[in-house]
């Protein structure tokens, strides 16, 4: 799809999913970027599978080696990258009006975060993200799963 299409049904969608479906369309991207070689598996996938109890899995099934090998990958807060630094998003862990307003800034699975600094108090974190300058505070970016660049 020539990529001036892809932009206008992109910023159609935009404007038009509901939060749930935006929310399970980022789940989706997240499986993506966490379990590519197994599409098939989607929905039990443990990684985008609501939970129904509080306790994580501790034991990943055998058809999601990709995803155990990312759970075995460091991950870190967003609030734990140093000024200077970039990171690559692999979750967003916040929920309802706050994920949905992250997500809208372009905060994405799969995309990658530059620090550019932290507030004297540790408050805001001035991030530049698929070319935006975002100011976030330390909550929200704790709910911001990432890992190092490869």
């Amino acid at each position: 799809m020539p990529a001036e299409a892809a932009s206008e049904q992109a910023c159609a969608m935009e404007h038009s999913l509901t939060d749930e479906a935006m929310v399970r369309l980022v789940r989706f991207f997240e499986f993506l970027g966490s379990c590519p070689s197994v599409i098939a598996s989607f929905r039990q996938c443990p990684m985008v599978k609501e939970r129904k109890s509080a306790a994580p899995a501790t034991k990943l099934p055998q058809w999601c080696s990709v995803c155990a090998k990312k759970k075995e990958s460091p991950s870190m807060s967003l609030a734990d990258v140093k000024p200077g630094h970039s990171a690559v998003v692999t979750k967003v862990g916040a929920v309802g009006a706050l994920r949905q307003r992250l997500l809208d800034m372009g905060v994405l699975p799969e995309t990658t975060i530059d620090i550019e600094r932290i507030g004297l108090g540790g408050d805001p974190f001035w991030v530049r993200c698929q070319g935006a300058r975002l100011a976030l505070r330390r909550s929200e970016a704790n709910s911001i799963l990432v890992r190092t660049p490869d």
